[in-house]
């Protein structure tokens, strides 16, 4: 699963970014692996800095656990102007 972080301010995109990834590690069961802060390919798109979290684990129950409980508390860690979307099953990771 990815989270995808945006903003038209870079740094409260990275930090928002920053604080998710932090929250989906304390929250993540053992076989869950929290990869990320990182930029996103295209990092500045239509003038928002993009960042991306992805989470990967072979029990798909764990993962979307995690998720569950990052979403729960997204609006704690992610202040208003950030997006953050949360691609289920990632195709293409542009």
């Amino acid at each position: 699963m990815l989270l995808r972080i945006d903003a038209t301010d870079e740094q409260a995109a990275r930090e928002a970014g920053r604080r998710l990834g932090d929250l989906a590690r304390e929250v993540a069961e053992p076989g869950v692996l929290v990869l990320g802060l990182a930029p996103a390919p295209l990092a500045r798109l239509r003038n928002r800095f993009r960042f991306r979290v992805m989470l990967r684990s072979e029990d798909r129950a764990a993962l979307r656990r995690a998720v569950a409980a990052v979403e729960r508390r997204r609006e704690e860690v992610a202040p208003s102007g950030v997006r953050v979307a949360i691609d289920v099953d990632p195709v293409q990771l542009l």
